[in-house]
Parts: structure tokens; sequence; C-alpha cells
């Protein structure tokens, strides 16, 4: 198949792919390092004015946080959709604030969670104004498209304490909220670029300040975001909207990825930590469970709509750094699927890296359901945001390559691996993580790619991978694009013919990895990966150039990127070879 030829004849469904895209990669989250910080990080702002005594000071519209509460819960119990949060927001209508993934217009035919009661095109509907208030009032669903929300508050005048950094031009205060699937706790991130107030209104009266691009761990309960001395928003956080029962077997005891304790998960709602729930990170082999909707509070044992679905985990196939693979049995589709379940980094309610899974969860089912017409790739079946799990397809005969292949072997999996790399750059996306682990081979389709939890649009600098197979360019700073991608083919394609060696065993993991220049602090990796290129650039002059496998690597194998040869240009090459009188064996 030509890899140029297009996927989608719906061009609605490329537009709804770009939204998307954009959108898990775009905005205040990119600088991963700003979410790690301790939680004693975080400074302390003034106190914000008392609830009553800020209510006296707007006059008419004086209230009681008992009275907003009540009119909070009046509205949820008259709206027939799993609500989340309700948000009554002073200054502006928030659902043109919302900044929600259009994941689901493109999804709701092939998702096999998908329940067409809940068909709607954003989590976020409008509701009537606050009873009390006047204000403008929104309601947050947690369906399968949401493992969060992101939320932009218009500013009109700029906050009284000072936290407006100059020179800067601040006019609205953005934050993101990403779901636990685990817990009714969720991560409440400041996206914006000034400090903000976080005020629990509840029984436990407590508020806190939250510095520019910081995270703070919140319960179920009412809160108000303030900006200095300017009320923004209040808001209700309920309960998750749904629940995992076991039905048959129980969690493993001997998981090799055990949770946080429930005691190391407090929240700002309470003094005591909040009710934690059963994940699909704590369950082994062997092991049934039933997925519901409604309140995670609720006790019921049957399915009761049709979000509802049961999974059999059969078989553990892989774990990796970031997820767990299990082959199971989903209630809504007679084949067999592939779960990948995102594991939720050690301490993520403290350290913000929640908001990093969420993003990336909603990233790669982005670009997923892009590539699901494409042979090169493993097809997507279905996903749920609330427990960042995807479903794919189960390929019963899939194979990993052994080393060593045969020429022909080899020939045809570069073949394979320059088309989907042609058809990635021509949707203006970087693999970022091509190995000899993420190749699968399956016969009638050929070898595919996997693996694209990494994978960033062209032009964005992503430092996650495997050494071994980073271009010499990424050494003294240049960025990954698709040169790189196509560096890492033939690095790999080396490894699979079994013309270089085995990299040491620091340059094969997968981790996330500073520019490797010659103020680097670890001496030891930068000579072994200078010994690595050695090695590489030692194999590539030994190549034949009467061999066209080897003209192949050689001409990936360029040290200068702009001298490397594209993927489209290799697959040309090869198809042409291939389907030649010289291939044999």
């Amino acid at each position: 198949m030509d890899p140029r030829s297009p996927a989608f004849e719906n061009e609605a469904m490329f537009d709804d792919f770009d939204m998307a895209f954009d959108d898990a990669f775009e905005g205040a989250f990119a600088n991963a390092a700003a979410l790690a910080a301790r939680d004693d990080d975080y400074p302390t702002l003034s106190p914000i004015p008392p609830i009553m005594t800020w209510a006296q000071e707007q006059g008419p519209r004086t209230y009681e946080p008992v009275k907003v509460y009540s009119a909070f819960a009046e509205a949820v119990s008259q709206c027939q959709y799993p609500v989340r949060m309700l948000i009554a927001g002073a200054r502006g209508p928030l659902d043109r604030a919302m900044k929600d993934p259009p994941l689901q217009a493109a999804t709701n035919r092939d998702n096999i969670c998908t329940n067409t009661r809940y068909h709607l095109r954003s989590s976020v509907f409008p509701i009537e104004r606050h009873s009390l208030t006047g204000w403008s009032m929104a309601g947050v669903l947690q369906r399968v498209e949401d493992a969060g929300f992101s939320l932009s508050l218009p500013l009109d005048a700029s906050p009284s304490d000072g936290n407006v950094p100059e020179p800067h031009q601040v006019d609205a205060v953005q934050f993101c909220i990403a779901y636990d699937p685990a817990s009714d706790d969720c991560e409440f991130t400041n996206s914006s670029a000034i400090n903000i107030s976080l005020e629990s209104l509840g029984i436990a009266n407590k508020h806190v300040g939250l510095a520019a691009h910081r995270s703070r761990c919140i319960g179920p309960g009412l809160w108000r975001i303030s900006a200095g001395a300017m009320h923004l928003a209040d808001f209700l956080l309920r309960e998750k909207q749904f629940a995992v029962s076991v039905v048959s077997a129980q969690p493993s005891d001997l998981s090799l990825w055990p949770r946080i304790p429930v005691t190391a998960v407090p929240t700002l709602a309470t003094s005591e930590p909040s009710q934690q729930y059963l994940s699909l990170l704590d369950l082994a082999a062997g092991t049934s469970v039933l997925v519901r909707s409604g309140p995670s509070n609720t006790n019921n044992d049957t399915p009761t709509t049709a979000i509802d679905y049961r999974l059999d985990l059969m078989e553990e196939v892989s774990s990796t750094a970031t997820s767990r693979f299990f082959i199971c049995k989903h209630s809504n589709t007679p084949a067999l699927v592939v779960a990948k379940i995102l594991k939720e980094p050690h301490g993520a309610m403290k350290s913000g890296r929640l908001l990093a899974l969420q993003l990336a969860w909603k990233k790669e089912v982005a670009l997923l359901l892009h590539l699901n017409h494409n042979k090169n790739f493993v097809n997507l079946f279905g996903f749920d945001g609330r427990l960042h799990v995807l479903y794919f397809e189960f390929l019963p005969n899939a194979v990993q390559p052994q080393i060593p292949l045969s020429r022909g072997d080899c020939m045809a999996t570069m073949r394979d691996l320059c088309s989907a790399l042609a058809y990635l750059r021509l949707e203006g996306v970087v693999h970022n993580n091509i190995n000899p682990a993420n190749i699968v081979f399956v016969p009638g389709r050929g070898s595919l790619l996997r693996g694209l939890e990494h994978a960033t649009p062209q032009g964005k600098k992503s430092n996650r991978g495997m050494w071994a197979y980073f271009p010499p360019e990424f050494r003294t700073g240049g960025n990954r694009d698709h040169a790189g991608d196509v560096w890492a083919v033939a690095v790999t394609m080396l490894r699979l013919s079994g013309l270089l060696r085995e990299p040491p065993s620091s340059l094969a993991e997968d981790s996330t990895l500073p520019v490797l220049n010659d103020e680097h602090r670890d001496r030891r990796l930068r000579i072994q990966f200078d010994s690595w290129m050695r090695a590489i650039k030692a194999v590539v002059s030994s190549l034949s150039k009467e061999d066209k496998f080897h003209e192949a690597l050689a001409k990936a194998l360029c040290r200068n990127p702009e001298e490397r040869s594209d993927a489209y240009t290799i697959f040309i090459m090869l198809e042409s070879a291939l389907n030649g009188p010289e291939i044999q064996g």
C-alpha cells in the first residue's frame, strides 16, 4: 500500500483529529518539570477575604455556602447525565471557556465502550444560571472519552495582590482537572502565569495558594477559585461517576506494581484521605471485573446502562515502565482485545504527574484513531478514559522479529517500517520510539509499528526514548524529527539483521533523557553513546554498495540529517527491489 494514500474520505474526521491532537500537545502543560515540584514547594499566598466578608462587599449577591451547595445539588438531581462537576462562574459564559477535546465526534462509531445515551459533542454543557447569584453555570460529565478537562476563566481586571508577572498581559486564569481512576480525588493544576487561591467551602474550611504551573490534590466538595481579591468561580466536585467491581477471582497480592497506600493521598477537602477504589492496575490475570456507570459509592453488581461492560483479564502479555498489557474478553465485542493500561506514576497526586498521564492517554488515543485505517499500525478498538485504558485488536499470529532475520525479511520489514514512517510524516507526526520491541510481524499484513506513546507533532521537542536509537544530531542539541525516525529504523534493522551488536543496557532504557552535550554530568553515558556511534559508523563503512538492503541502510544512516534519505524514498527503493527477480530468502 502506498503510504501516501489517504486514510479517510471524511474530511471532518481529519478536523476532529487535528483539534484533539493539538489540544493534547499545546498549552501550559508542556513543561513537565514544572509539574514535578514537591508538595512543600508551593508558597502560601496572603489569605483571601472570608466568604461572608466578600458576600457583604458584593451587596445583593450575598449568600451562604450551604445555599450554594443546595443550588448545585438541585441542578445535579435534574440532570440525566453522569455529572462529575458543576461550575458557577462570576465572569463570563463558562460553556465557551471550556477546552474539551472532541474525541467522541471522530470515534462514536468505533469505540466498543461508547454509550449512545451520553452522545454529546463535549463533556461540558450549559445549564440554567445559578439561582442565587445569576452567574453562568455549566456541568461537566465523566464519560469514557474523558480523563479530565480544562477551563479558562476570563479576567477583566488585574488581581490586586501583584501576582500578574510583568511585562506579560494576563487576560485569563486557566486550570486543569485530572481524574484519578482509583479515587474520588482529582488533581487540580493551575496552568496560568499567575498565582491563584483555592478555597474549600466545606466543613473543613481551608484555603491554599497555588503558584503558576503547580498542582494540588482535591477531594469532593464545594470549592472557590480566586485571583487575589478577585472571585472567579465556585465549583462542586462530586465523587467519580463509575465503579470497578470484581465478579470473579480477587486482586493479586503479588502484583509487581503496587499502588500508593491510601494514607499517602491526603486531600485538601478534609484532613482524612479520600476513599480509594479498585483500579485495573490492581488486578492480575484470571480476574473478571464489571465496569459500571453511576456514582462510585453505590452498590450495584449488574449492568444497568449501555456503558457498562464486563472485562475478563485472560493473560498478561507484557509490562513496561509506562503500561501493562492484557489479553482480554470484552463484553461489547465477540473478538478478543488487548488492553493497554497506563500506569500512574508513584506519588502521582503529589507530584503533578497525573496530569501528564492524562495528556499522554489523550495524545495516544487521538493519534491512534487517525491511524486506524493504515495497515502498518495496530488498530484501536476502543478506549475508556475513566480507567486510562486503550483496547487494541488482538493479533494471535503476531510475532516479534527474531535476530538475525534473513536478507529478504530484513528488506520487507524495513520497507513496511518506512511505509509507516512516510504516513506519519504526511500527518506531521514524529514517532520518537522506534526500536525492535515496538515491531511485530503479522502474516498477511507484514511488519507493524507500535509504541506511539512518545509521539509528538513535527517540530516539537522530545526527550523520551532509548539512547541507542537516537540520531547523532541529538548529541549536540538537535531536534527529534522525521530524519531521526529514519535513523532509528536503520539502527533497528542493523540489530535485526545481526550486523550490529546489542547496545549497552544504559543506552537501551526507556527514560526521559537530557541533551547529551559535553557539559552533561554523566560522563560515562556520554562515553558509551560516543562508542555506540562509532560502532554504527564502522558497520556503515562495511556495507556493500551492490546490495540494495545495504544501500538503503547507508542512505538512512547519513550522519548529516539534511543528507539522510526520507522514509518514502527508501520505501520506493525497497519496494522496487522486493518486486524484482534478485531477492531470494
